[in-house]
This record gives structure tokens, C-alpha cells and sequence, in this order.
């Protein structure tokens, strides 16, 4: 996606994890990496690597020096990575109301909130209307981005 919204040349490097990936950055093997804060801004702090920008919509509480992507110039560049809770097809409403309803209350709590915040994020409470519409924003978005780098399945 951000190939395509600055017009750079990328090549993708697959790796097997953030580690891997990020020790390669460390050694000048790759010049930059993709990652999620949890995964990356203790590095960060202790100067191994250097924060470039986040890819979320606004700058995040754990980093405010950090500038987001959409600031360094793409206004429209917006990856927010979410976490969901999925139950098979069919499951029962009311068992799903009631996961929702649990897992809202747990993620309204001080102590999740201070947990998260340590890890650079912040809880999306939805219902599960509310996540549908996520999911299916999300499968518009990333099927443009796709297309737009004529991804083929070799």
C-alpha cells in the first residue's frame, strides 16, 4: 500500500517474524521494516533501530514523537491492525452477544487499558455489527491493494 501511495520501489523480503526481520534491519541487511509497536518499541527505545513513522490515522499515546504516515506526505495512508474475536458460522446470537458483552467489559477496565497502553495500543470495543462492517471494509481495502501490485498465486 505504501509502494503505491508514494510511487517508491519496495521489494518485499519475506521473513518468518519480527525478530528475524529486525535483527536484519539492525545489521544493515534491509534498509527499513514493516512491524507492530508491541513487537518493536522497546528496540526503538534503546536505539537499535529508529522509528520512521506509525500507519495508524493519528500518533499513537506510547510514541508521540512518532509522526504517522498520512503526516509524512500521504494523507490518505491509513493501516490501523485490529485484533477480533471469531466464532464458526451459525454460532448462536445470544453466545455471541454474551462473548461481545464479556469481552467489552474486560476491555473497559483500568487495568486492560493501562496493559494495552504499554503495548502502543488502544481497545476497539464494537459490537459484533459494528466488527462485520471492519471485516468487510478491510477485505475492499486490501483486495484494492492487491490488485493495484498485481499480486499473482504462483
Amino acid at each position: 500500500m505504501l509502494k503505491a501511495e508514494a510511487g517508491i520501489s519496495m521489494l518485499h523480503v519475506p521473513y518468518r517474524g519480527v525478530a528475524p526481520a529486525i535483527t536484519d534491519v539492525i545489521g544493515g541487511q534491509v534498509d527499513a521494516a514493516f512491524s507492530s509497536v508491541p513487537s518493536v518499541v522497546q528496540m526503538v527505545r534503546a536505539g537499535n533501530v529508529r522509528a520512521l513513522a506509525v500507519s495508524s490515522a493519528r500518533r499513537i499515546a506510547i510514541a508521540p514523537e512518532i509522526p504517522t504516515i498520512a503526516e509524512s506526505g500521504f494523507p490518505s495512508f491509513e493501516v490501523n491492525p485490529w485484533w477480533g474475536i471469531l466464532a464458526p458460522a451459525g454460532t448462536d446470537m445470544a453466545i455471541v452477544r454474551k462473548i461481545n458483552s464479556d469481552v467489552s467489559s474486560i476491555l473497559r477496565t483500568s487495568e486492560m487499558i493501562d496493559f494495552l497502553a504499554t503495548q502502543g495500543a488502544e481497545p476497539l470495543i464494537s459490537s459484533p455489527q459494528e466488527f462485520l462492517g471492519i471485516l468487510q471494509a478491510d477485505v475492499v481495502k486490501w483486495a484494492k491493494v492487491v490488485k493495484d501490485a498485481g499480486v499473482t498465486i504462483n
